[in-house]
């Protein structure tokens, strides 16, 4: 599944058919084609939908005060991590605290 934008999907159908029916001279197949719009625009209307949360996406910021670190900051909520074990890098690749994906595709405000 992916989500789309149905307004726009629906704009670029209503460009096309109208470019469409703009280059045949056959009432019928203009009649077709505006028929062919209005069903897919209804389809489109009356399509489940579902309610999609756009996803965060963070990285881990080592804590430079206790070094050898092992506290890591989440760049989104700023929510601590503790290792339970010395390390140089946060593995996780979530966020426990917000979710946010710990993909390093951060979203600056």
């Amino acid at each position: 599944m992916r989500l789309i934008d149905a307004d726009e999907f629906i704009n670029t159908t209503k460009m096309g058919t109208m470019l469409a029916t703009m280059c045949t001279t056959n009432v019928a197949k203009k009649e077709i084609l505006k028929a062919t719009f209005e069903l897919i625009k209804e389809r489109i209307g009356n399509a489940p939908t579902i309610d999609a949360k756009p996803v965060k996406h963070g990285e881990w910021t080592p804590d430079k005060v206790n070094e050898p670190t092992k506290l890591f900051y989440c760049s989104e909520c700023k929510g601590l991590i503790e290792l339970s074990h010395y390390a140089y890098k946060c593995y996780y690749n979530y966020c426990p605290t917000c979710g946010a994906e710990m993909d390093g595709v951060v979203t600056r405000r």
